[in-house]
């Protein structure tokens, strides 16, 4: 399997802000149905980040097929000849 390793520094203080703040921002939930959430803050950014790269990849492929699908039919669509 590849990898690809994402490195973010920031000063020690800044970390859980940036956690934190992230997790607040993306909804995470400290309780749910009444109990400590099994995913921890950092899981969660991880988790969120990792969903947001598969959803730019997923949208620039769809965009890509979309727009050789209309460079196709556009094209067959000019050959065409009617008299």
């Amino acid at each position: 399997m590849a990898t690809i390793d994402i490195t973010i520094s920031t000063g020690s203080t800044s970390l859980a802000r940036i956690r934190d703040g992230f997790a607040l921002g993306q909804g995470y939930q400290e309780i749910i149905n009444g109990s400590s959430n099994p995913e921890t803050k950092t899981q969660f950014l991880e988790r969120k980040i990792k969903e947001f790269i598969k959803q730019s990849v997923k949208a620039g492929e769809v965009n890509s097929a979309v727009d050789t699908a209309r460079g196709t039919a556009s094209n067959d669509a000019d050959q065409i000849t009617l008299t």
